[in-house]
């Protein structure tokens, strides 16, 4: 199954500091000194005085940036959780291949089970077509809605139709060639 996972940055470190402050105010507030509040007796001028940048040696944020890289800090540690929807859902009736994906698809989805499914067609010239599909990689980048309301077939995920073989390792398997004199018949 694949996994969305966020990257730092080094803009993302750096920004961390910014989760002690509840506000855009703390966070001027943090900036303000004590001689400030001495001379100014007014906290709006003295924070008026820190977002202008006269109270920082580095980069004084406007609220949109405090607010903008807060929420980029927070989205990087606390993701979203964003629940999967599953393609089969709902779906009744169907041939057994469908039957028999759907009971697979959430195992499949949550990295419980997997799945690597073997077509074998002839096309209209002839030709044998075959092919393995890893079905936890395609339910992870491609919608599935289509061939469980059947609306369409296998055949509808475009498989590359060559005239030679062709062998790609996936995210959960890897292919691995036998010479064909290793399995004489003795």
């Amino acid at each position: 199954m694949a996994h969305i996972q966020a990257t730092s940055t080094p803009q993302i470190e750096a920004d961390r500091r910014l989760l002690q402050f509840e506000t855009y105010e703390d966070y001027l507030d943090s900036l303000i000194t004590e001689q400030d509040r001495c001379y100014l007796q007014d906290t709006v001028a003295a924070r008026t005085i820190a977002e202008l940048g006269y109270r920082s040696s580095g980069e004084t944020l406007s609220r949109q940036q405090f607010e903008k890289r807060l929420a980029a800090v927070i989205a990087y540690l606390y993701p979203p959780y964003k629940p999967y929807e599953l393609a089969s859902e709902g779906i009744t009736g169907g041939d057994p291949i469908q039957k028999e994906l759907a009971i697979r698809e959430r195992p499949n989805r949550v990295g419980i089970l997997s799945t690597i499914i073997f077509l074998r067609y002839q096309t209209k010239k002839g030709f044998e077509v075959s092919g393995y599909i890893d079905f936890a990689h395609k339910l992870s980048n491609q919608d599935w809605k289509p061939f469980f309301r059947r609306e369409g077939d296998f055949f509808l995920f475009k498989m590359p139709i060559e005239t030679r073989t062709t062998l790609r390792n996936g995210p959960n398997f890897h292919l691995y060639v036998m010479p064909e004199n290793t399995h004489k018949d003795e």
